[in-house]
This record gives structure tokens, sequence and C-alpha cells, in this order.
């Protein structure tokens, strides 16, 4: 019954989107002078944007760009069964050094995490927020087309979802965290190769990583390759370059053991800067470092911004995970829903009151108990970054 209820509620928000984005597009600028509105992924995305070309003379132009991102949030916790509980928080705390010289590319991305890990009482000085690498990489760009990337990379999957999403500081995507699953990684340790295709018609990105995730050592011999794909199928027709395909494919191993941890994931949006729909499926083969399990996710999102004279930010997305869809298994499921209001205060500060909520059957509560619950949260979120050019 509580599962029902939920789907009503995502479907009314969501055909409240849509409405709201069919008045967003009617009150959007056609004219080509017109300003652009800020796109999503200044924002929150899961990773940092490229560095422009150096426009400096000399004989080896160079840019670096720094900046800082940060979520700050307050949060109460409504446990099914259980008494309330409120703190603040900063889910994400980033401070990032970006260059390029000439061809040559790189990247440190620092982040704030707690020294114990997720669900430890105790870590370095009793549990402190500690910095970590989240990106250490270097690169070679060729002909504008094509980047070579070694280090600690950013994954492409996680990448292209959550830019189009837009709204990481309210939710993640469901590959990224659900519940107590991570069936994605953000980073790792390896090489990616990335085609951007003239035109506009999207970008491919290859990966070869550890496969354990970037906070974590390698615990086998075995490799993960990643490929994904990110389409502008109607690139040639402006008005349409917004209809954005996302195709991916991770074949892959974890732990010790070399369990099984193989992706596929499909996704279509309409991904306009101020407002986008989408849905996403994934095929979850080997769940929680055990191969033979298997899962199904299906997500759905929208947001926009609907006013012309007023930076009003609506959002949403919906999430459903079948787990344990193997022969043999008994089946459980687990659903989430985040709605959200928000204003822009100015371009690189955003301010949200949202609400989370889960629902899980009685196979999934029983393996995961305390799971159930809903969370009311005001989050502020911000995003300053800088240039510095040169020439040696």
């Amino acid at each position: 019954m509580g599962m029902t209820r939920i789907v009503r509620i995502a479907v009314v928000v969501f055909v409240g989107l849509a409405a709201s984005a069919a008045t967003a597009r009617a009150q959007q600028p056609t004219t080509a002078d017109s300003p652009q509105a800020v796109t999503p992924d200044t924002f929150a995305g899961e990773t940092v944007g490229d560095v422009r070309a150096p426009i400096a003379r000399g004989n080896i132009p160079f840019a670096f760009e720094p900046g800082v991102q940060l979520f700050g949030e307050y949060r109460l916790t409504l446990p099914r069964g259980a008494d309330y509980f409120h703190e603040f928080d900063v889910p994400r705390a980033w401070a990032w050094m970006s260059f390029r010289a000439s061809d040559v590319v790189g990247r440190v991305l620092l982040e704030a995490t707690r020294a114990g890990g997720e669900g430890s009482l105790i870590g370095v000085g009793g549990d402190s927020l500690v910095l970590r690498l989240r990106e250490a990489w270097a690169g070679y760009r060729l002909a504008d087309l094509v980047e070579l990337r070694i280090g600690v990379v950013p994954l492409p999957t996680n990448i292209m979802l959550t830019a189009i999403w837009g709204n990481r500081a309210l939710a993640p995507i469901g590959l990224r965290q659900l519940g107590p699953y991570v069936l994605i990684q953000p980073s790792d340790l390896g090489a990616t190769a990335r085609l951007d295709i003239p035109g506009e018609w999207g970008t491919v990105v290859a990966a070869l990583t550890s496969g354990e995730g970037y906070a974590a050592r390698e615990l086998n011999r075995g490799k993960t390759f990643e490929l994904a794909a990110q389409l502008h199928p109607l690139a040639p027709f402006r008005a349409l370059r917004p209809l954005t395909l996302t195709l991916a494919f991770q074949n892959g191993s974890t732990g010790t053991g070399s369990a099984r941890a193989n992706r596929w994931v499909g996704g279509l949006a309409w991904a306009d800067p101020r407002w986008g729909v989408g849905v996403e499926s994934a095929w979850i083969l080997g769940l929680e470092d055990r191969g033979d399990r298997e899962a199904v996710l299906l997500e759905a999102w929208g947001r926009v911004e609907p006013l012309e004279v007023f930076p009003l930010l609506l959002a949403a997305r919906f999430s459903y995970l079948r787990a344990d869809t193997q022969e043999g298994a008994t089946m459980s499921s687990l659903v989430t829903f985040t709605g959200a209001i928000g204003i822009r205060v100015a371009a690189p500060l955003r301010v949200f009151v949202a609400v989370d909520t889960r629902l899980a059957d009685e196979e999934f509560a029983s393996a995961v108990p305390g799971l159930e619950r809903t969370n009311l949260r005001l989050i502020v979120e911000g995003n300053l970054a800088g240039r510095f050019e040169g020439s040696l």
C-alpha cells in the first residue's frame, strides 16, 4: 500500500513538471542574442568541466582553473517505527585545480569525507572530516577530438547521467547510490579515452580501471572495462538537439573473489538548460560482491525553471529497484522518491527545500532494517571557479 501511494505521488509530480516544462519552453527566448540560462552541470555534476584552450600567445600557452563546490544541508529524518533525528551535514566539499598547457591537460580534485567511513563511529581524530583524492590525472588532447587520461580518472556513465539530471545536491542517480547499494563508481584508478564527435553529435568514452573504485585498493587480477556514449541523434536540428540518448556497458569484477560486476544501462532524455525530463534503466549483473545476484533498476526524473521573471526551480526523481531477479531467488524491491523546490539566488548559488522518502517491501525491509524513512532537507549549493592564463 505504501509503495502504491509513492507511485501515485510521483505520477502527479511528473505531470506537474511536464506542464511547467511546456510553459517554460513557450516562455524561453528564441533569438540568437538571448542570454543563455545557467546549464545544470554548472552546478551538481560528478566531475569538473574541461579547461578551455588558452588564448594567450607564446611558445607554451597555459591556463589554470581552480574552484570549490559545497553542498550544505540541514536534515530532519523520520524513520519508520523509530524516533526522529536531525543534523547538519556537508554532503559535498570539493576543491580542485585543473590545468591545460598546449594540448596537455590534467586535474587534481580533493573531496571531504568522514575518516571512519560509512557506518563507522571512530576514525581519524574521532571521525573527522578529512580530505582525499577524488581525481588525480594527466592527459593529452589530439586535434580537439580525442582526449587520453591516466591516473585516478572520472568514469563516464556516472558523469553523463548526472550531468543531464543536473541536481546532484538533491539526489544521486540510482546507479551511484540507492539505499545500501553502490552500483557504479564515480572514479577509479586507470585510463580513459574520449572521442568528441564533430557536429555536436555527442561523446563516446572507454575506460579500463581496477574496478574497486577510487576509495579502495585493487583486490583481484581482473580489470573493469566501461564503454559509454551520450548522443544527440537529432543534432543537425538545433531545436531538437537537447534530445539525448545515453548507452553504457560495464564488464568487471570486484572483491577478492572476483565477483561479477556487469552493467547494461540505457537512458533517453530531453536535456534543455531550463528544463529536462528523462527515463533510465539498468540491468545489474552482480550485487554486493556476489556475482550470482541480479537486479533491475528503473528511474524517471524531471527538472524545470518555469518562470522567465523569477529563478524558481522544481525537480523530482523516482527510482525503483527490483533485486534478486535471478532464477530461484526471492525477489525484493525498493522505491525512492525525491521532490524539491528551490531558487537560484545568484549564478553560483542555489537553495532548495527537499523531501525524500524510501519504501521497501517486506523482503527488502527485513534484509536492511531501518531503511524505510522520510527526510526533510534544507540544501544550500554553491560553486565558484576562476581562470588564470599565461605563456612560457
